[in-house]
């Protein structure tokens, strides 16, 4: 999935998104397995109130049918990192 994609996909009336970047990923691979980890940073209004959040999450991802497939997904928020 893009970016443009998953914008779509999460399109909430009154949120405009102006960014939205993922970091520090790796991935760990186990047969048919694949958990990535990383950071997010998210930000943009909602109802013309801005946010600006941080965050670490874990996506696990298996392969079916020639695909991989993300099956599972946690997100949680962090304190903005300091400089």
């Amino acid at each position: 999935m893009n970016k443009a994609r998953f914008i779509a996909d999460n399109k909430i009336p009154g949120v405009q998104i102006s960014l939205l970047v993922n970091n520090g990923l790796d991935v760990y691979f186990y047969p048919g397995v694949a958990v990535v980890t990383g950071a997010y940073h998210f930000k943009g209004t909602n109802k013309g109130k801005p946010f600006d959040r941080y965050g670490r999450f874990t996506d696990t991802w298996i392969s079916s049918g020639g695909q991989w497939v993300c099956v599972a997904t946690h997100a949680n928020l962090v304190k903005k990192p300091t400089p």
